[in-house]
């Protein structure tokens, strides 16, 4: 697939500094959990939880210097991602409160099987809402970046008694687009760019598909072929996750959303753009503040769109600084 132009760059959080812990989950080994799920053997502190028919894979970290009455925080990944998404965030965070960073349906390490469900955000917001409950925590703050911001979104709309605060990393809204003309021609096209990927699905060739994308999403122009080893090897785990993710029907994969669909979010809400921000992402953002008139944006220099790997300090200062005080 030919490079998108930054306009109409597909919604991802390629990991491309992907943990040794992320790819080493491919083993098949099992041991048990305090949950009495099995997970992969060799991810030292991994977790699993029995959620909406399906097993979730976390992490759950909370230091002796944490405040056990402070709300709990979630990380949500975006695209190709898993519960290391967050590793560069876990010490910042769990020094002042309990901290999860789980892994989506259908991403490694968590099982391939197929389930009969359709890849979509609403199907990953009531995973979410199942994963809140189990954790007996209750109302967190939720930390959502790229599609997974579109997911603490959507889980938020339909729940919002279980969020006390939401954060949302250059959220993979696309269908807030829908709004206005300009900005639905921009969803159009970002969704037209998903066709070819499709076709090499549809023909069997995964593995050119996985390239085209990262290609197409900000990672190197050569796709697998600029990237290390460990870190292909990571992404070709997640193979199996993007075919459900990029042929999944548009209507549930990017819903068109409106204002009125986002009046249930009342909570604090702070929306982060990285300075490098697409055009698309900045329309996004633009989108959701117009919607949320309370919400703050706020910005992280010196990043691109996997901001809280790009900039890690400034990250953490700020959305810490945020949920200290949401209200505020």
């Amino acid at each position: 697939m030919p490079r998108l132009p930054n306009s109409v760059r597909l919604p991802v959080s390629v990991m491309l500094l992907a943990s040794a812990c992320a790819t080493s989950a491919g083993s098949s080994a099992a041991s048990a959990t305090a949950t009495g799920v099995s997970v992969p053997s060799g991810i030292p502190g991994l977790k699993a939880m029995r959620v909406n028919g399906t097993t979730l894979t976390y992490v759950d970290s909370m230091t002796a210097t944490a405040d056990p009455a402070a709300p709990a925080v979630i990380f949500i990944h975006g695209s190709l991602g898993n519960y290391a998404g967050a590793r560069s965030q876990m010490a910042a965070f769990s020094a002042s409160r309990r901290t999860v960073s789980y892994t989506r349906r259908y991403h490694q390490p968590n099982s391939i099987a197929d389930d009969g469900q359709t890849y979509s955000s609403a199907l990953h917001a009531e995973d979410l809402a199942g994963f809140i409950r189990g954790l007996n925590a209750g109302q967190v703050d939720l930390i959502g970046e790229s599609y997974g911001g579109l997911v603490a979104l959507e889980m938020a709309r339909r729940h919002p008694e279980l969020v006390r605060a939401l954060v949302l990393a250059e959220p993979a809204a696309v269908g807030l687009l829908a709004r206005t003309p300009s900005g639905d021609s921009i969803r159009r096209a970002a969704l037209a760019g998903l066709q070819p990927l499709r076709a090499m699905f549809a023909r069997g060739d995964s593995v050119a598909a996985l390239s085209a994308w990262i290609g197409g999403t900000g990672g190197p122009t050569n796709g697998l072929d600029g990237v290390r080893p460990a870190t292909r090897a990571y992404f070709l785990t997640q193979v199996p996750e993007l075919r459900r993710e990029v042929t999944a029907p548009e209507a549930l994969y990017e819903p068109v959303l409106t204002c009125a669909d986002l009046e249930p979010i009342r909570m604090p809400t702070l929306v982060l753009r990285s300075e490098r921000a697409t055009p698309m992402f900045s329309r996004i953002i633009d989108e959701v503040a117009a919607c949320l008139p309370t919400a703050r944006v706020a910005t992280i220099p010196k990043a691109g769109h996997t901001m809280s790997q790009d900039n890690p300090a400034s990250f953490a200062t700020t959305v810490l600084g945020f949920l200290k005080s949401p209200g505020h």
